[in-house]
C-alpha cells in the first residue's frame, strides 16, 4: 500500500506485506526511510493520511489510518510511529480499504472483503462503528 501526504509531495507512507509501515522522505533525488512501524500482524492493504486542515488547532495531518489482512484498521501518528487506536468492527474479514472524511475530522470509513462498509466517528467512540452498510 502507498499513500502520499496532502500538500507535501516529498512525504510518502508505504505499507508492506509483513505488516510494517515506513514513512519516506524525499531529499533531492533520493528517498530515506524512517524507522519501521510494526502496525499490523498481516499485509497492509491500504493507507490514508489524514487530510490537512485549514485551521492550525485542528490540524491532524500527522495522523494516518491503515487497513490490513489481520482484520483491523489502525490509526497511528506518523511523527512518533505510535499506534493510537485499533478498530475492530466485529467482522472476521480482511479490511481492504480505509479513508478519512475530507470534511469531518473524526470520521473514518473502512471496507472489508465481504463488502461491509463501516463508518467510525472517532470523536465519539472507538468501540464500535456508528453505521454499517452491506
Amino acid at each position: 500500500a502507498l499513500a502520499s501526504c496532502q500538500g507535501d509531495v516529498d512525504q510518502l507512507v508505504v505499507g508492506c506485506e509483513d505488516g510494517v509501515i515506513y514513512c519516506a522522505s524525499r531529499k533531492g533525488t533520493s528517498y530515506s526511510l524512517g524507522p519501521p512501524i510494526q502496525a499490523h500482524k498481516g499485509p497492509v492493504t491500504s493507507i490514508h493520511v489524514h487530510p490537512a486542515s485549514e485551521a492550525p488547532q485542528a490540524d491532524l495531518s500527522h495522523l494516518a489510518a491503515s487497513s490490513s489482512m489481520d482484520c483491523t484498521c489502525r490509526v497511528w501518528d506518523r511523527k512518533t510511529g505510535r499506534i493510537i487506536v485499533t478498530l475492530e468492527g466485529g467482522s472476521s474479514e480482511y479490511v481492504l480499504d480505509v479513508q478519512w472524511s475530507p470534511v469531518h475530522a473524526g470520521l473514518l470509513a473502512t471496507g472489508d472483503a465481504a463488502g461491509l462498509l463501516q463508518l467510525w466517528d472517532l470523536s465519539t467512540s472507538t468501540d464500535a462503528p456508528v453505521e454499517e452498510f452491506v
